[in-house]
């Protein structure tokens, strides 16, 4: 009949409005190739790592000339200054103001020596430095004996600074070794033995 036609063409009409609302989004094949693992992308080389660098690279060991001239010639001054101010601080060790200068001096050496890389200057000179500090906070007392060393150490540093100056090592290891080890036994109140540089 007309009725059962119509009512199987709104059916019909309904069942495709459904399809079309389905089809609003692809359908999606799902194949065999695709449910594979996918494989990561193979990760770039890394870098080769750096070289192993020197303790100290060969630019960073290299001091400026300029700066190794002014060293020298501070040297000498700092030496002047020592000549003049030592004997002071000999005649009267309660002369403090002598004795900050004398203290002054090496400490100078010390700090101009380690920074253009003089080690064995800037160590001696600051074994003489803490001697001087203990003596002037009073954890020693001056003595003879102190300004008899600091005569033996200025002594030896214009021949550590004439090496240095011409890149040559140190012609007086085991002499220096032994100033700086007599710094140290009289900055803990030990009292070594001066005579023993004659044996070297």
């Amino acid at each position: 009949s007309d009725e059962t036609e119509l009512s199987n063409t709104v059916v019909d009409s309904h069942s495709d409005a459904l399809n079309d609302e389905d089809d609003g989004e692809p359908d999606i094949q799902v194949t065999e190739t695709e449910l594979k693992p996918v494989s990561a992308a193979p990760m770039a080389p890394l870098p080769d790592p750096p070289e192993p660098q020197p303790a100290i690279a060969d630019e960073e060991d290299e001091v400026d000339e300029e700066i190794v001239e002014i060293f020298i010639e501070e040297a000498g001054e700092v030496l002047e200054t020592l000549h003049e101010s030592l004997p002071l601080w000999q005649k009267d060790l309660c002369d403090e103001e002598s004795l900050a200068v004398v203290r002054r001096s090496f400490h100078t050496l010390k700090g101009s020596g380690r920074m253009v890389k003089a080690l064995d200057i800037g160590e001696l000179a600051w074994s003489v430095e803490n001697m001087l500090n203990r003596v002037i906070e009073e954890s020693i007392p001056a003595l003879p004996e102190h300004v008899s060393f600091m005569y033996q150490v200025m002594e030896l540093i214009p021949e550590l600074v004439t090496a240095f100056e011409k890149h040559e090592p140190n012609p007086q290891p085991e002499l220096t070794e032994k100033y700086m080890s007599w710094g140290e036994q009289f900055a803990i109140g030990q009292r070594p033995d001066l005579n023993a540089s004659e044996d070297t």
